[in-house]
């Protein structure tokens, strides 16, 4: 029998039609929801990624006897992926940690520990409700990463890339195609699809804050990688709450179906020796993964999966390439990109803006998957670095000097992982030490450009390109200073929007910058 989710079992048309008027009523309701929920202060009265008492993850030796050590530990079996048990023991969990680790059978152990979207734990996922296809094809952060420029390179034919998440609408107009059949490893059945249950289930004071996270970040995927196959398989449930035992089962799955790329917006502040294991295994097998930091603001300790060293750890950053107020920072961090006012699918066939570092890790995964599009042979090492190198350098803004170091290679722009080179680039080329200076930014009639640090001799040239990547603008002979009135090269004054800058000594790019031209 087909489960209930959150539409009723009616055939698809009159289904559209009730997604409409729910979407509609959602529209002044969960804002409301939303808002008070952003009131619930992080924490709770214990440890959100605790294990449930008593929970391990067991790796046991492939020859050995499952009764034998059921019987041994006098343990309950409450779920197997090839070789990694889920059980119960009754007893002192510390103790029983290091006993089980010292077991001839055992090949590693740990803790079940409770994984969870990074915004579930903060109550942030959501700020607005609504909008349109248009709305979200033509947002900001489309000309901050360079999506319509990547686009006429890749846009992710081929590439199937796994959300293991809350599952997806699949009645949403983002999502019915290319859709690859997907599982449920919450409720064992072939649907993972959203679903909610209208209760405060983790009892933290909001109510199914999970839902819709996962069509929030399949939709992302989409907007970098329109042609990419998503593979929904669903591993957290309506309050964003998984488990380490189905991240393993999600990866092994993601693996055993044919993804190129794991997207993973979840995690938990512990270092878990079997989630990095299946993180270690999906590398090996030639598929990348990459999961998202946490949304606490702090330096450590770095969310498991994102902190495995196979993985791509993502944060995030506002729509000044400022780190996020909430995003968290490390050195584990391999890249950031934007996550903040994204719009993206929401149930019933609706749109929602939502921040968080969870919205930053599928534009990561999307331009993975435009990268392996035309570069199917690459390796996930070699594909990482194309990802690490397809950015643009934020550590030199003032507001992230604190985080130098911390926030990976630069911010996403996805243009510089598509060019014609057959061999993956090599270290950074960017001058260190060099700044553009742009005052003032918003500006409306003139922009003053300065660099600033270790300036280079000689002239340089400074270049402005439109959010499609095409160059607007050239001063041939930049000798540290101008000042730009959003000029054309033919005179012609430029219209609103975001500009990119870049000096360049020779093909050398020296500094860059980004400027945003209001009327």
């Amino acid at each position: 029998m087909t489960k209930p989710k959150h539409r009723p079992n009616v055939c698809i048309d009159d289904a559209r039609g009730w997604s409409r008027m729910l979407g509609r009523a959602l529209r002044v309701i969960l804002p409301i929801l939303s808002l008070l929920a952003s009131t619930v202060a992080f924490g709770q009265a214990t440890d959100p990624f605790a294990a449930e008492p008593g929970e391990f993850l067991v790796e046991i030796q492939s020859d050995a006897d499952l009764d034998a050590f059921l019987e041994r530990w006098d343990a309950t079996l409450l779920g197997v992926s090839e070789t990694v048990l889920r059980i119960r023991v009754d007893g002192d969990d510390e103790q029983l940690l290091e006993l089980l680790e010292d077991d001839e059978s055992v090949v590693d152990v740990s803790p079940n520990h409770r994984q969870h979207t990074p915004e579930a734990v903060r109550q942030m996922v959501l700020g607005a409700f609504g909008g349109t296809f248009s709305e979200y094809a033509e947002q900001d952060v489309a000309g901050q990463i360079g999506i319509d420029m990547a686009h006429e390179s890749s846009r992710g034919a081929g590439v199937v890339v796994a959300i293991l998440d809350t599952g997806i609408d699949p009645l949403h107009e983002l999502f019915r195609s290319n859709i690859a059949p997907g599982w449920d490893f919450v409720d064992s059945d072939p649907q993972p699809w959203e679903e909610r249950h209208g209760l405060d289930e983790d009892e933290d004071g909001a109510i199914d804050e999970g839902f819709g996270h996962g069509s929030m970040v399949a939709g992302l995927v989409r907007l970098v990688a329109p042609e990419a196959t998503l593979l929904p398989v669903r591993i957290l449930d309506d309050e964003g709450r998984g488990d380490a035992f189905r991240v393993v089962q999600g990866i092994r799955f993601a693996v055993d179906n044919g993804a190129d790329v794991i997207n993973l917006s979840l995690g938990a502040p512990y270092t878990i020796a079997i989630v990095r294991k299946a993180v270690q295994a999906a590398h090996d097998a030639g598929v990348l993964v990459v999961a998202s930091a946490g949304n606490n603001d702090q330096p450590g300790p770095a969310y498991c999966p994102a902190n495995v060293p196979e993985a791509i750890m993502v944060t995030g950053v506002d729509p000044t390439d400022v780190k996020a107020s909430f995003a968290d920072y490390h050195p584990s961090v391999a890249i950031s990109a934007p996550s903040v006012g994204l719009r993206s699918a929401y149930p019933f066939g609706s749109w929602a803006i939502g921040d968080g570092c969870s919205f930053a890790t599928p534009l990561v995964s999307g331009g993975a998957a435009l990268i392996r599009s035309v570069r199917p042979e690459v390796d996930p090492a070699s594909l990482t670095v194309l990802v690490q190198t397809s950015v643009q350098s934020i550590d030199h803004l003032p507001a992230n000097q604190p985080y130098a170091g911390r926030l990976g290679t630069g911010r996403l722009f996805l243009p510089l992982g598509l060019g014609e080179t057959t061999d993956a680039p090599g270290p950074d080329t960017r001058q260190r030490g060099v700044a553009l200076q742009v005052i003032p930014n918003p500006a409306a009639g003139s922009v003053g450009l300065t660099l600033q640090g270790r300036i280079p001799t000689g002239t340089s040239r400074l270049e402005a390109l439109d959010p499609a990547g095409r160059v607007v603008y050239v001063d041939p002979s930049f000798d540290g200073h101008s000042d730009w009135s959003f000029t054309a090269c033919d005179g012609v004054s430029l219209p609103a929007g975001t500009y990119f800058l870049r000096v360049l000594d020779g093909t050398t790019v020296v500094a860059e910058g980004r400027v945003v031209r209001v009327r």
